[in-house]
């Protein structure tokens, strides 16, 4: 019995802390500095965040913005069509799909 409950314990103390590491956001120190760099000129250009901004809002709006900068960097070696930077950079595809497309119950329907 007292096996079985060693070791349920040692299971939970490996899940928490598992858990614990696959949420630790990265450091500044693990984008490149070129992104940096591109992001904080981003959020200059268009107004993204005021000094009052909760700094894990920013690394994960950072990310974000990384995780788009690829795919731009990536997309115009292997394609015909341009991609570029917009207002939109720190956006997930899910939360532009959710802010910007869909039923809106408030827009006037003409016929």
């Amino acid at each position: 019995m007292n096996k079985l409950i060693l070791f349920a314990l040692a299971a939970v103390a490996i899940l928490g802390a598992t858990s614990y590491l696959m949420m630790k956001k990265p450091a500044l120190t693990a984008y490149p500095q070129e992104v940096i760099a591109a992001f904080n000129a981003y959020c200059s250009k268009y107004h993204k965040f005021s000094s009052g901004t909760d700094p894990d809002v920013i690394q994960y709006r950072l990310s974000v913005f990384y995780s788009n900068w690829k795919k731009i960097k990536h997309h115009s070696k292997h394609s015909t069509y341009t991609l570029r930077e917009n207002e939109l950079m720190d956006l997930t595809h899910e939360e532009f799909v959710k802010f910007y497309l869909g039923y809106r119950p408030d827009a006037e329907v003409t016929q």
